[in-house]
């Protein structure tokens, strides 16, 4: 029944109803109400079942219970209300047109659960009105806080309204009927409240996508800011005075009315309900901005005027909009936990992009690269990247964890803001590819340290040309006085001159050396001679056989392969000790412009270098593998990533020994896998989907779930995403193997993140026995479609356990669950069989027919006679085949073929036969020649 008409009346007179706590046991939260003409427009961007669960399910009554039990806690804010259901339909519905592919709408597995979740939105838009500023509040908690905390918070809010109302009642014994009803009918429970922070989160995430520009300059006004969300001591009360006081302020500014932020409640409103008023900003040195939003549904004069810190002077480290709060249900055993919640600008969703330069940023800040030297440090990375791959095939996979690296960095030299943003978050966040504390890291892989680079330098006068570089630009070292010894083998060094052309000193070579010895300095410039003096080692290296003997100190370098040497004044002990030269990046592009740097010395040692980074880089070039196609879907990442190394339970031990070439020492066995860095060519499927899973879920929630060993995975659903196997989102005559994921706008209305699989032995409906009536008619060639009635739906049962991740232990909301969905197959609504359709495309029993030329005399399109077949026309012929080469004919629909397929492969008697997957075009003469006993799928 529709309340809507009657609301002013019968309602209103219920509302001023005063009655005592036993006259009543009427549940008004099954009433439904119309929605206010500004929101009517996103029900058709709505699902049916989204729908459906809006107006009538559970979340229509979680809209009306909460409605009733905060009616009268926060102001009237009509123009608010308005303006948010314009920006919301607005939303919607440019959502609904670009959204989700036609084919995918209806009667396909998921079609019920896809497109935009605005299910608590349109619940309570039906309710009543107080309904709607609820929704509000949801936006807020979940702009700002974790899944996790958002529920506790709502559970602390609740349960404080009701002891306010309780309170009320028992002071003057009376209380509205509505407020009466709501305190004392059974509790909202945690799952409800899960599903209503859960939906408000996935409408946040689509809505962005929407008003990115928009947010995204907010967000840098946000940035430069430190103010608290409000300063209340108890939770409560927190919560209500921030949101009353958003929602005030912000019916202010839509209406004209200028304002003054003294806390960033408004800020949090704004950026949660996408209504943006022009601001000035109050930036100390800087002076004042005026920043022009430019919102149609906000007044011009309604500008908001905000500072650089809170007007309480608070001294708080914290930067952005930050909320502290005492959080009492957050866990099931302790006392109450103080939490944080941050919306700094840095807590914005990532592309994988990028996470890639905030990789790039981590990296940067192990290696002690100053702020300074950003752009010419990953100049070198560009440089050492085509420095490594310059052997390789564009193809190959051996180092695509440093190829990987390139497009970032070029990226980033575009002058993108987000990608200056992303490198400078990657600094500020390091501990994403481990912690620097635990090993220190060597800059480039050490060849940015003289030692280091002379250890690439395999030609002892490539060393001597780079000492030569060195001393030159030395202040404290003049040439004249100075001495490079290079070591050629162990009985064999040779004494060179900084300058080759100087008189003082000449490529000494020892008489016992090779003639070539002597030729290769030559090439370099020197007057080489055979030594007529004798040099003695001690603790330096003295010239014998001159008038007084010479003394030369070592000044810096390697002694065991170059080193300088600098003279001993006369009459001195010992030289002055001299600073080693710092190798530049312009020392080491030079040597590598120059060929003198190792490419097999280099990569033998990344090879072996038991390095965080290099790891790091690795897993993520295995990231990047499955999010190259699923980032241009829409896919973004949990910036909670970077908060912690990047490790996932699956990818370390013996499952990387299995994947990849990689030397899993003790060390890695413990949770960091080393490089190697030559990914197996062959990954198991299965292995690969697991990874897959693992990837996804660790990406889009920063938490590491533990997944078992999962077969049967139909999908993954998390915030406004679900993630399905592309062989079932295909024809399966285009199928490639292994299956990747792909990212469609939608989820599966359940909160948190949730893997789902199919039913271990799915059933399947009796034969007709009347069926036996209806023979089978010979094969004519035709490309017909006799399945096209077939429709597949989801249906989720009862069974579900949660997934265990470390943070979540004694939790009270679990962060994943695993659960069960069952794919059926329906021909003309009636139910013919429930199927796993991504363990039947990888059964053995079926194979994808690839076309090939074909030279027999009778492969001419139409010859129609040459195949003795027999046509499968319906589910009952189907479900009891006959023997001989059948024909399924469904030729344009890829749905009933993926149905017939899982049905053959999963529950048909002739389990024996072969069911093969025929291209557009197909020579029947040879697939009769070649396949005696097989079902066709045409």
């Amino acid at each position: 029944m529709d309340f809507g008409k009657i609301e002013a009346s019968a309602v209103s007179n219920t509302n001023e109803l005063v009655v005592s706590a036993g006259y009543f046991n009427l549940d008004f939260s099954l009433v439904k109400f119309a929605a206010p003409p500004e929101y009517q427009g996103i029900s058709g961007a709505l699902s049916q079942l989204r729908r459906t669960e809006a107006e009538d399910g559970q979340s229509h009554i979680t809209a009306r219970r909460l409605g009733a039990l905060f009616d009268g806690v926060c102001p009237p804010t009509p123009n608010l209300i308005k303006a948010y259901g314009l920006r919301a339909t607005q939303i919607a519905q440019t959502v609904s047109s670009q959204d989700v592919p036609s084919k995918f709408k209806t009667n396909w597995i998921f079609s019920e659960y896809l497109g935009v979740d605005a299910t608590s939105l349109w619940a309570a838009a039906t309710s009543r009105k107080a309904a709607l500023p609820i929704h509000l509040l949801a936006c807020m908690l979940a702009r700002i806080w974790g899944e996790a905390e958002a529920v506790s918070i709502w559970l602390e809010i609740v349960n404080g309204r009701r002891a306010e109302l309780r309170s009320t009642f028992e002071t003057e014994g009376e209380l509205p009927f509505d407020k009466l009803s709501a305190a004392s009918q059974a509790d909202i429970s945690q799952e409800q409240l899960a599903k209503w922070d859960s939906s408000a989160r996935s409408w946040l995430r689509t809505a962005d996508t929407v008003q990115k520009a928009q947010n995204d300059q907010l967000l840098l006004i946000i940035k430069n800011i430190s103010l608290s969300v409000s300063n209340e001591q108890t939770t409560y009360k927190s919560i209500i005075t921030a949101w009353t006081s958003a929602l005030k302020t912000m019916e202010s500014l839509i209406i004209g009315a200028p304002h003054v932020v003294q806390n960033s409640a408004v800020l949090l409103g704004m950026s949660s309900w996408h209504l943006y008023p022009d601001m000035v900003y109050i930036g100390g040195v800087g002076g004042s901005k005026e920043i022009s939003m430019k919102d149609p549904l906000v007044h011009p004069s309604g500008v908001m005027t905000m500072g650089v810190s809170d007007a309480s002077g608070s001294s708080s480290s914290n930067s952005g909009i930050y909320w502290s709060l005492s959080l009492a249900h957050h866990r099931f055993y302790g006392r109450p936990e103080t939490r944080t919640g941050e919306m700094d600008g840095h807590d914005h969703r990532l592309t994988f992009l990028q996470l890639q330069q905030a990789t790039l940023g981590a990296i940067l800040s192990h290696w002690k690269i100053p702020v300074g030297e950003t752009d010419e440090a990953l100049r070198m990375l560009v440089q050492l990247a085509s420095f490594l791959l310059s052997d390789q095939r564009p193809d190959s996979l051996k180092y695509d964890w440093i190829r990987m690296i390139t497009e970032p960095i070029l990226e980033y030299f575009n002058g993108d803001m987000d990608s200056n943003f992303a490198v400078s978050l990657g600094r500020r966040r390091s501990t994403f590819i481990g912690s620097s504390m635990t090993r220190p890291h060597r800059p480039f892989w050490g060849l940015t340290s003289l030692n280091g680079l002379m250890a690439f330098l395999s030609k002892p006068e490539d060393q001597v040309e780079l000492l030569r570089r060195l001393t030159r630009r030395s202040p404290s070292l003049q040439h004249q006085q100075c001495l490079l010894v290079a070591r050629h083998n162990a009985k064999t060094r040779c004494y060179v001159g900084v300058v080759p052309d100087e008189n003082v000193l000449r490529c000494w070579v020892p008489k016992r050396s090779p003639r070539a010895l002597a030729s290769t300095y030559r090439k370099i410039g020197e007057v080489t001679e055979y030594a007529a003096k004798r040099f003695k080692w001690q603790s330096s290296l003295i010239v014998v056989d001159t008038e007084n003997d010479i003394t030369y100190d070592y000044a810096f370098g390697e002694v065991d392969s170059a080193a300088a040497f600098v003279r001993r004044p006369t009459g001195l002990l010992f030289s002055p000790p001299h600073q080693q030269p710092a190798i530049m990046h312009d020392d080491l592009r030079w040597a590598i412009q120059h060929d003198m740097v190792s490419l097999e010395k280099f990569r033998s040692t990344i090879a072996t270098f038991d390095d965080e980074i290099v790891y790091s880089l690795w897993l993520l070039s295995v990231a990047f593998v499955e999010y190259r196609s699923l980032s241009l879907e829409g896919a973004t990442i949990s910036p909670s990533v970077l908060r912690q190394p990047f490790r996932i339970r699956l990818v370390s031990g013996d499952w990387l020994s299995k994947v990849a070439a990689i030397p899993v020492t003790p060390s890695h066995q413990a949770g960091h896998a080393g490089p190697g860095f030559t990914r197996g060519a062959s990954i198991r499927n299965l292995d690969a989907h697991r990874l897959a899973v693992a990837l996804i879920a660790y990406l889009e929630t920063g938490e590491d779930f533990l997944f078992g060993d999962y077969n049967r995975i139909l999908g993954l659903s998390v915030g406004n995403s679900i993630y399905v196997p592309s062989r079932i989102l295909q024809d399966p005559e285009e199928v490639e193997r292994p299956s990747r994921f792909r990212r469609l706008l939608g989820n599966l209305a359940t909160s948190g993140i949730t893997l789902l699989t199919c039913p271990e032995t799915p059933l399947c409906r009796d034969f007709d026995i009347g069926s036996w009536r209806q023979s089978t008619t010979a094969f004519d060639g035709a490309t017909l479609d006799h399945f096209n009635q077939t429709s597949l739906h989801l249906t989720l049962t009862d069974w579900s356990v949660p997934l265990t991740e470390t943070s979540s232990v004694g939790q009270r909301h679990a962060g994943g669950t695993h659960r069960e969905g069952v794919v059926s197959i329906r021909d003309a609504g009636s139910w013919v069989a429930d199927i796993d359709p991504e363990t039947a495309l990888a059964a053995d029993c079926v194979e994808i027919v690839r076309p090939s030329p074909c030279s027999c005399a009778k492969a001419q399109n139409g010859d129609q006679k040459v195949i003795e077949a027999q046509s499968l026309q319906s589910w009952d012929q189907v479900l009891d085949c006959p023997e001989g080469i059948l024909v399924t004919q469904s030729r344009g629909n890829w749905m009933a073929r993926l149905a017939l397929i899982s049905v053959l492969a999963q529950h048909s008697k002739s389990l024996q036969k072969k069911v093969l997957v025929c291209p557009k075009e197909m020579c029947w003469t040879c697939a009769q020649a070649t396949h005696r006993n097989a079902i066709f799928i045409a």
